[in-house]
């Protein structure tokens, strides 16, 4: 019966552990997993949605640079991929960093509404704990 059971838990373990980890084609995967990590995006990103990322979770600080406009207005919103719900956003005139504290680890998307001035970023993401 004991035997029974640790297979059974380990055929669980072994589903969920799967499908966590399922992600797009294409996903960046960051440069030093854990602390220090960093996720680049693919320059310049301008209105619409980022290349799938994925973050093995913690404190973030998203880097800001605008290309090109000195100022512009617009609205940066992260989701878990294929999710719509918003787990961290930030308003953006100017270069700036923005801290999102307490992500989750899983593949995620950001999405760059840049309203009625045209304007592209440089974007990455530095886990800091």
């Amino acid at each position: 019966m004991g035997v029974r059971r640790t297979v059974l838990a380990y055929l669980l373990l072994l589903t969920s552990c799967q499908k966590k980890d399922e992600a797009p084609a294409g996903t960046l995967v960051p440069k030093n997993p854990g602390v220090g990590e960093v996720i680049a995006l693919p320059a310049p990103i301008t209105d619409g949605t980022s290349p799938p990322f994925r973050l093995s979770g913690g404190n973030y600080e998203l880097r800001v640079r605008p290309k090109g406009a000195s100022t512009c207005n617009s609205t940066i919103t992260l989701h878990l991929h294929n999710k719509s719900a918003i787990k961290a956003q930030a308003q953006v005139e100017k270069a700036r960093n923005v801290d999102w504290p307490g992500m989750r680890a899983g593949v995620y998307v950001l999405t760059v509404d840049v309203g009625t001035q045209p304007c592209a970023y440089d974007l990455q993401l530095t886990r800091r704990s």
